[in-house]
């Protein structure tokens, strides 16, 4: 399970935090691990689309905080 990878916002559209997700799913990957999951809201669930995650249950509102939904996702 992938935890929060924050990026400042200043670096935001560089890559940056596409590599550090690249990174971190092949050392996962090196050490056997077959199924990625990570727990996000709906601030970010769609950079995580983009490397290939799909929604894995249903939303759930107010998860994190007020106005901050459990977008709970996978790749396979």
């Amino acid at each position: 399970m992938l935890s929060w990878g924050i990026i400042h916002p200043d670096a935001h559209g560089k890559g940056i935090g596409s590599a550090l997700v690249k990174f971190r799913i092949a050392e996962m990957q090196k050490l056997g691990v077959e199924e990625i999951g990570v727990r996000t809201s709906q601030h970010v669930y769609q950079f995580y689309e983009k490397m290939g995650f799909t929604l894995k249950a249903p939303v759930v509102k107010d998860y994190w905080a007020e106005g901050f939904d459990l977008y709970e996702m996978e790749l396979f």
